[in-house]
């Protein structure tokens, strides 16, 4: 049986965001916890409250801030920020969204308090620039100073002057204001540091100097990134540094979570990181450095062994598992999007069974195959067929059948309302699921285009696809089971029809998960599940399901392996090994939800 021990739950993710993750024992001072896309509110709530209320913040578990940029994201303003556990009792002060007298006012005030300037960062704002800053007690002594508001010129002359009599950069970043550049810096007198640093750095530029200094031996230990008229800017500064290290820039915020979990697995912790708007939406860029690879074993929580297969894989994965029977829960990036394939048959499932309690279908009712409308997998539809509503509902998760699934969405559809609408309602009805991200958006692959295109194989070529997040699948396979959202009739034949495959032979053989727990190594375990699957363009692995165990305890599960990839960079472009061994991980990762219970 499962111990409370091994489902130590991970921390916070935001929508967009990393998983806030417990420090790894056998990596030198961790990655801490990691967040984007975070709030003002958010940043108040969950890092800087103080107020020893039952929701304890970062700041109330003992943690301190070491990086904290603001970047806007659509016209609202979001955060960045890496918090580690504050080991060494290290006074500190945070402050976000000061206006330039504010953060004149507080850098002033908190100097002749004798802390000193670790971190800062200008951005817009709908009311203007504002700036971020963090400031640690000076127990050292440091010698420091800071700069607000300059121009290149400005910055070329503080690398000429004090950059050349002992100083250096610790933090440069740039902003635009009335379509120019400006530069906010913070200096520390460090006479025999060798320290390479550029204010102002076009794309060729940076990757020039990046290449040089790299060829002598210097990491880049800050980037920041702005955009002036549309053009893209780095500032940047080297340094000479011992172990391993990687960097990213100008990455989509998928693209730099890829980067992000491969490299945790691989053993490198982000160091520094910014956040920037472009003409092409935000872009990501972060510093990893090598700090050991995890120690995970049969002996680590069932998250870290979870997050190791996961994160490793050649994809962006998430997943998410709650133990219905203890309560507890193992979450990773649980909240992120994910392309979920045919698992989207879960929630067409269950808006039908809805409609069928509502009395708007009849699982009598018949529905002509007519032409092919879809792929025909298992071979189970003739075309000019009648074929039950509950037949066409078992066909389209006993082996996934698209053709099946495309008739039965238009039988769904009914008052005006397309299937679709029908099907999205029940899904985010307040009234019931109340799901924010989960949506089908469009046919299956062999059906029609929904959207003017020649078919369903170029709305998904285009990027058009059904969407949920790990944490929402489980939130509606919980609800179905602990809930009254469906008549007790309806709810048993959702379950029964999730606990077919193809040959119907009571044991669920459907890829990819059941595929672990099989009964000669979990005998007695019953499995109701939807797996998915896309192959090409964006290339996806997908399960979902409800695992019932001899002990009595009952899990529901889903793990999602999106955009798997030989490259990150590179969508759609992997090698048969790139994609077994997403599998593989994908496979690993359910049996370690199901290993416990062994």
């Amino acid at each position: 049986m499962m111990s409370a021990s091994n489902l130590k739950q991970f921390f916070f993710v935001v929508l967009l965001g990393l998983s806030c993750l417990a420090p790894i024992k056998g990596q030198a001072e961790s990655e801490g916890a990691v967040r984007y896309g975070v709030s003002a509110a958010s940043l108040q709530n969950d890092f800087l409250e103080d107020n020893n209320d039952s929701n304890q913040s970062y700041n109330e578990r003992g943690y301190r801030p070491v990086r904290l940029t603001g970047y806007l994201d659509s016209g609202n303003i979001r955060y960045f920020t890496r918090w580690i556990k504050n080991t060494d009792a290290i006074g500190w002060r945070g402050r976000v969204y000061l206006t330039l007298a504010d953060f004149d006012f507080y850098n002033a005030t908190y100097k002749t308090q004798d802390f000193y300037l670790v971190d800062v960062s200008g951005y817009q704002t709908p009311s203007g620039m504002r700036y971020a800053a963090i400031w640690y007690k000076n127990t050292n002594n440091l010698l420091w100073t800071s700069y607000r508001n300059l121009s290149i010129n400005a910055m070329q002359q503080l690398h000429d002057t004090i950059g050349q009599n002992g100083w250096r950069p610790h933090r440069i970043e740039g902003y635009e204001m009335n379509g120019q550049s400006q530069f906010v810096s913070v200096w520390y007198f460090l006479p025999n540091a060798n320290y390479n640093w550029h204010s102002k750095l076009t794309k060729n530029q940076y990757n020039d100097k990046f290449e040089a200094y790299k060829a002598k031996d210097f990491a880049p230990f800050h980037l920041d990134s702005h955009t002036v008229k549309g053009e893209i800017y780095y500032s940047g500064i080297w340094k000479q540094v011992n172990t391993a290290w990687r960097v990213r820039t100008n990455r989509a915020w998928n693209i730099f979570q890829r980067y992000y979990n491969n490299y945790w697995s691989d053993g490198y912790n982000i160091d520094n990181f910014y956040a920037a708007e472009t003409p092409d939406g935000v872009r990501f860029g972060g510093i990893w450095f090598f700090d050991g690879v995890p120690e995970i074993n049969e002996n680590s929580s069932l998250s870290l062994r979870m997050r190791k297969e996961v994160d490793g894989a050649p994809a962006r994965g998430g997943a998410a598992m709650i133990n219905l029977t203890t309560n507890q829960e193992t979450m990773l990036h649980a909240d992120q999007r994910f392309a979920i394939a045919s698992v989207i048959k879960i929630g067409i499932l269950y808006a039908l069974m809805r409609e069928v309690d509502a009395g708007k279908i009849s699982l009598d009712e018949t529905i002509n195959s007519g032409n092919t409308y879809g792929i025909n997998q298992g071979n189970w539809l003739a075309a000019n067929t009648d074929y039950t509503v509950l037949q066409m509902a078992q066909f389209m998760i006993r082996s996934s059948n698209n053709w099946a699934t495309n008739r039965l969405i238009d039988k769904l559809g009914r008052n005006g309302l397309s299937g679709f609408q029908v099907i999205n309602h029940h899904l985010a009805d307040p009234g019931g699921l109340d799901l924010k991200v989960t949506q089908l958006s469009r046919y299956m692959l062999g059906g029609p285009s929904l959207y003017g295109n020649a078919s369903a194989a170029e709305d998904h070529a285009k990027g058009i696809e059904s969407i949920s997040t790990p944490r929402e699948m489980v939130t509606l396979l919980k609800r179905v089971i602990n809930e009254n959202l469906l008549v007790p009739l309806s709810k048993l034949i959702f379950w029964a029809t999730l606990k077919m495959d193809g040959d119907n032979d009571f044991t669920n053989e459907k890829n990819y998960i059941p595929n672990v727990v099989t009964p000669a190594a979990y005998p007695g375990v019953t499995v109701f599940n939807k797996d998915g699957s896309l192959s090409d363009v964006r290339i996806v692995k997908s399960d979902a399901g409800a695992m019932a165990f001899p002990s009595g305890e009952l899990v529901v599960y889903a793990v999602f392996m999106d955009e798997i990839s030989d490259n990150p960079d590179v969508p759609g472009a992997a090698t048969v090994a790139t994609v077994n061994a997403a599998i593989t991980a994908l496979q690993n990762a359910g049996e370690e939800i199901a290993i416990e219970y062994d």
